[in-house]
Protein backbone atom coordinates (compact mmCIF):
# COMPACT_ATOMS: atom_id res chain seq x y z
CA UNK A 1 0.00 0.00 0.00
CA UNK A 2 1.34 3.44 -0.92
CA UNK A 3 2.43 5.89 1.77
CA UNK A 4 -0.19 8.38 0.61
CA UNK A 5 -2.94 5.77 1.08
CA UNK A 6 -1.72 5.01 4.60
CA UNK A 7 -1.78 8.74 5.43
CA UNK A 8 -5.33 9.02 4.07
CA UNK A 9 -6.40 6.00 6.18
CA UNK A 10 -4.88 7.55 9.31
CA UNK A 11 -6.72 10.81 8.60
CA UNK A 12 -10.03 8.95 8.14
CA UNK A 13 -9.47 6.93 11.32
CA UNK A 14 -8.71 10.10 13.29
CA UNK A 15 -11.84 11.82 11.96
CA UNK A 16 -14.04 8.86 12.93
CA UNK A 17 -12.63 8.53 16.44
CA UNK A 18 -12.72 12.28 17.13
CA UNK A 19 -16.33 12.35 15.90
CA UNK A 20 -17.22 9.51 18.26
CA UNK A 21 -15.53 11.34 21.14
CA UNK A 22 -17.54 14.50 20.38
CA UNK A 23 -20.81 12.55 20.29
CA UNK A 24 -19.98 10.95 23.63
CA UNK A 25 -19.08 14.35 25.10
CA UNK A 26 -22.39 15.74 23.90
CA UNK A 27 -24.23 12.96 25.73
CA UNK A 28 -22.27 13.66 28.91
CA UNK A 29 -23.25 17.35 28.69
CA UNK A 30 -26.92 16.79 27.94
CA UNK A 31 -28.05 19.43 30.45
CA UNK A 32 -26.16 22.22 28.68
CA UNK A 33 -25.78 23.19 25.05
CA UNK A 34 -24.80 19.94 23.39
CA UNK A 35 -26.40 20.23 19.94
CA UNK A 36 -23.26 21.66 18.31
CA UNK A 37 -21.10 18.85 19.70
CA UNK A 38 -23.59 16.24 18.48
CA UNK A 39 -23.79 17.71 14.97
CA UNK A 40 -20.00 18.12 14.75
CA UNK A 41 -19.41 14.55 15.95
CA UNK A 42 -21.83 12.94 13.51
CA UNK A 43 -20.56 15.19 10.73
CA UNK A 44 -16.97 14.10 11.32
CA UNK A 45 -17.94 10.42 11.36
CA UNK A 46 -19.80 10.83 8.06
CA UNK A 47 -16.92 12.78 6.48
CA UNK A 48 -14.46 10.09 7.65
CA UNK A 49 -16.01 7.71 5.09
CA UNK A 50 -14.45 9.54 2.14
CA UNK A 51 -10.76 9.04 3.07
CA UNK A 52 -11.44 5.32 3.45
CA UNK A 53 -13.25 5.21 0.12
CA UNK A 54 -10.33 7.00 -1.56
CA UNK A 55 -7.78 4.60 -0.07
CA UNK A 56 -9.66 1.27 -0.17
CA UNK A 57 -12.41 1.69 -2.76
CA UNK A 58 -16.19 2.01 -2.28
CA UNK A 59 -17.13 -1.37 -0.81
CA UNK A 60 -14.24 -2.02 1.55
CA UNK A 61 -13.82 1.67 2.34
CA UNK A 62 -17.39 2.18 3.62
CA UNK A 63 -17.17 -0.97 5.72
CA UNK A 64 -13.78 -0.09 7.21
CA UNK A 65 -14.78 3.51 7.92
CA UNK A 66 -17.33 2.46 10.54
CA UNK A 67 -15.32 -0.32 12.20
CA UNK A 68 -13.26 1.94 14.50
CA UNK A 69 -16.18 4.14 15.71
CA UNK A 70 -18.34 1.03 16.24
CA UNK A 71 -15.61 -0.70 18.27
CA UNK A 72 -15.09 2.48 20.27
CA UNK A 73 -18.82 2.81 20.92
CA UNK A 74 -19.02 -0.83 22.01
CA UNK A 75 -16.17 -0.29 24.48
CA UNK A 76 -17.92 2.78 25.91
CA UNK A 77 -21.16 0.81 26.25
CA UNK A 78 -19.31 -2.07 27.93
CA UNK A 79 -17.81 0.30 30.50
CA UNK A 80 -21.24 1.75 31.23
CA UNK A 81 -22.80 -1.70 31.66
CA UNK A 82 -20.13 -2.77 34.14
CA UNK A 83 -20.74 0.34 36.26
CA UNK A 84 -24.53 0.72 36.53
CA UNK A 85 -25.81 3.90 38.13
CA UNK A 86 -29.24 4.15 39.70
CA UNK A 87 -31.26 6.83 37.95
CA UNK A 88 -32.95 9.38 40.24
CA UNK A 89 -36.35 8.48 38.76
CA UNK A 90 -35.94 4.87 39.93
CA UNK A 91 -35.30 5.78 43.56
CA UNK A 92 -38.11 5.11 45.95
CA UNK A 93 -40.20 8.12 46.86
CA UNK A 94 -40.29 9.13 50.56
CA UNK A 95 -42.83 7.10 52.44
CA UNK A 96 -43.04 4.34 49.82
CA UNK A 97 -42.71 0.78 50.97
CA UNK A 98 -39.92 -0.57 48.73
CA UNK A 99 -37.95 0.28 45.65
CA UNK A 100 -38.51 -1.62 42.43
CA UNK A 101 -37.15 -5.17 42.73
CA UNK A 102 -33.60 -5.56 41.46
CA UNK A 103 -34.56 -8.28 38.97
CA UNK A 104 -37.13 -5.95 37.39
CA UNK A 105 -34.48 -3.29 36.82
CA UNK A 106 -32.15 -5.92 35.33
CA UNK A 107 -34.91 -7.20 33.06
CA UNK A 108 -35.64 -3.66 31.87
CA UNK A 109 -31.93 -3.09 31.16
CA UNK A 110 -31.76 -6.31 29.14
CA UNK A 111 -34.89 -5.30 27.23
CA UNK A 112 -33.44 -1.91 26.31
CA UNK A 113 -30.16 -3.57 25.27
CA UNK A 114 -32.08 -6.00 23.06
CA UNK A 115 -34.04 -3.16 21.46
CA UNK A 116 -30.92 -1.06 20.85
CA UNK A 117 -28.92 -4.04 19.61
CA UNK A 118 -30.37 -6.95 17.62
CA UNK A 119 -33.90 -5.56 17.20
CA UNK A 120 -32.65 -2.21 15.89
CA UNK A 121 -30.20 -4.06 13.64
CA UNK A 122 -33.02 -6.15 12.19
CA UNK A 123 -35.17 -3.08 11.52
CA UNK A 124 -32.18 -1.35 9.91
CA UNK A 125 -31.55 -4.33 7.62
CA UNK A 126 -35.18 -4.30 6.50
CA UNK A 127 -34.93 -0.54 5.91
CA UNK A 128 -31.69 -1.03 3.93
CA UNK A 129 -33.39 -3.60 1.70
CA UNK A 130 -36.30 -1.20 1.15
CA UNK A 131 -33.89 1.63 0.33
CA UNK A 132 -31.91 -0.55 -2.07
CA UNK A 133 -35.06 -1.63 -3.90
CA UNK A 134 -36.31 1.96 -3.99
CA UNK A 135 -33.10 3.15 -5.63
CA UNK A 136 -33.28 0.28 -8.11
CA UNK A 137 -36.88 1.25 -8.93
CA UNK A 138 -35.58 4.77 -9.62
CA UNK A 139 -33.13 3.23 -12.13
CA UNK A 140 -29.97 3.94 -10.16
CA UNK A 141 -26.82 2.09 -11.14
CA UNK A 142 -26.12 -1.00 -9.03
CA UNK A 143 -22.90 0.39 -7.43
CA UNK A 144 -24.73 3.58 -6.41
CA UNK A 145 -27.58 1.60 -4.85
CA UNK A 146 -25.17 -0.65 -2.94
CA UNK A 147 -23.12 2.33 -1.74
CA UNK A 148 -26.24 4.13 -0.50
CA UNK A 149 -27.46 1.05 1.37
CA UNK A 150 -24.00 0.44 2.87
CA UNK A 151 -23.76 4.02 4.14
CA UNK A 152 -27.34 3.99 5.46
CA UNK A 153 -27.01 0.72 7.40
CA UNK A 154 -24.59 1.77 10.18
CA UNK A 155 -26.05 5.28 10.42
CA UNK A 156 -29.60 3.94 10.62
CA UNK A 157 -28.64 1.39 13.26
CA UNK A 158 -26.90 4.08 15.32
CA UNK A 159 -29.94 6.36 15.04
CA UNK A 160 -32.36 3.64 16.12
CA UNK A 161 -30.07 2.64 18.99
CA UNK A 162 -30.07 6.23 20.25
CA UNK A 163 -33.87 6.37 20.00
CA UNK A 164 -34.16 3.12 21.96
CA UNK A 165 -31.98 4.59 24.73
CA UNK A 166 -34.20 7.65 25.20
CA UNK A 167 -36.23 8.14 28.36
CA UNK A 168 -39.61 6.93 27.15
CA UNK A 169 -41.92 4.08 28.12
CA UNK A 170 -40.53 0.77 26.91
CA UNK A 171 -43.80 -0.18 25.22
CA UNK A 172 -43.70 2.99 23.10
CA UNK A 173 -40.16 2.27 21.94
CA UNK A 174 -41.11 -1.32 21.14
CA UNK A 175 -44.20 -0.22 19.24
CA UNK A 176 -42.16 2.32 17.26
CA UNK A 177 -39.66 -0.34 16.16
CA UNK A 178 -42.40 -2.80 15.24
CA UNK A 179 -44.21 -0.09 13.26
CA UNK A 180 -41.03 0.89 11.40
CA UNK A 181 -40.27 -2.76 10.63
CA UNK A 182 -43.76 -3.28 9.18
CA UNK A 183 -43.59 -0.09 7.08
CA UNK A 184 -40.17 -0.92 5.64
CA UNK A 185 -41.14 -4.56 5.04
CA UNK A 186 -44.24 -3.46 3.11
CA UNK A 187 -42.15 -1.04 1.05
CA UNK A 188 -39.59 -3.77 0.31
CA UNK A 189 -42.32 -6.24 -0.69
CA UNK A 190 -44.12 -3.65 -2.79
CA UNK A 191 -40.92 -2.76 -4.63
CA UNK A 192 -39.74 -6.35 -5.02
CA UNK A 193 -38.74 -7.18 -8.60
CA UNK A 194 -41.18 -9.38 -10.50
CA UNK A 195 -40.31 -13.06 -10.66
CA UNK A 196 -39.56 -14.07 -14.25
Amino acid sequence: MATSSIAVLIAGLALGLIGLALVRLSWIRRQGSHLYLMVAGWGMMIVSVWPFVIALGPDLGVTAAFIAPMLGAMSVMAQGMTRPVTAPALKAAPGSSDARPRWMASLRTLSVAALAGPVSLGVTLIASIALFRLTQTLNWEMPDSLFTALVFAPLGWAGLAVICALEAPLRWRTAALVGLALVFALIALFLSPPVS
